[in-house]
């Protein structure tokens, strides 16, 4: 079968089959991505987009002509380098909801212990008027994004990323909003585009 290189940034290059579907950028939709587009109509959602012939479906997009990108799975320095490019006015928001469960606690001797540290890969702490980060096996390429990146942090909490360090430990910093802000932002973008 036809493959085609995978040269990435971080990733081993390695061959991989191409998609079947018409949009080279197209990815298997989740739970996650159906949720997001349903709080905007169905004509801001996959719109699709030619530029210097060239033809992609963006998740989202606002009245105003933002592109938002709904990222779940892992993805490529080059894949962010030639959306942005292609997009030109955008954001990305990512799915890092496991990163960051929910605690759990087991009492022990009348003192609670975290039990699910491990899991506890993206930790968020609280810094003057913003949070900082680290981050555990962390999805390095996200730092070369030039365009606003979001996090979906789970809880419903969303990260305004605003610094991401990649040199020995990654962390970083930016902002926390609850989850009904950005939704509410969205909402307003597709509708009225105020």
């Amino acid at each position: 079968e036809k493959l085609m290189p995978k040269c990435g940034h971080i990733i081993v290059h390695h061959w991989a089959h191409p998609g079947e579907d018409c949009d080279p950028w197209r990815e298997h939709e989740t739970d996650w991505h159906r949720y997001w587009k349903s709080l905007v109509p169905s004509n801001c959602t996959e719109v699709t987009i030619e530029r210097n012939g060239a033809i992609h479906r963006a998740d989202i997009v606002t009245k105003k002509g933002i592109v938002i990108e709904l990222q779940h799975s892992s993805i490529s320095v080059d894949s962010i380098q030639d959306r942005e490019a292609f997009y030109g006015h955008m954001m990305w928001l990512f799915d890092l909801r496991e990163c960051r469960p929910e605690p759990k606690y087991e009492e022990m001797n009348d003192r609670k212990y975290l039990i699910n540290a491990k899991e506890i890969r993206l930790r968020l702490r609280p810094k003057d008027n913003h949070h900082t980060f680290r981050w555990c096996h962390a999805r390095k390429s996200i730092a070369y994004a030039k365009a606003k990146v979001y996090f979906d942090v789970g809880g419903n909490e969303i990260f305004g990323l605003r610094k991401m360090y990649i040199e020995k430990r990654c962390g970083g910093w930016g902002l926390l909003k609850s989850k009904e802000i950005f939704e509410s932002w969205l909402k307003k973008q597709c509708i009225s585009g105020d």
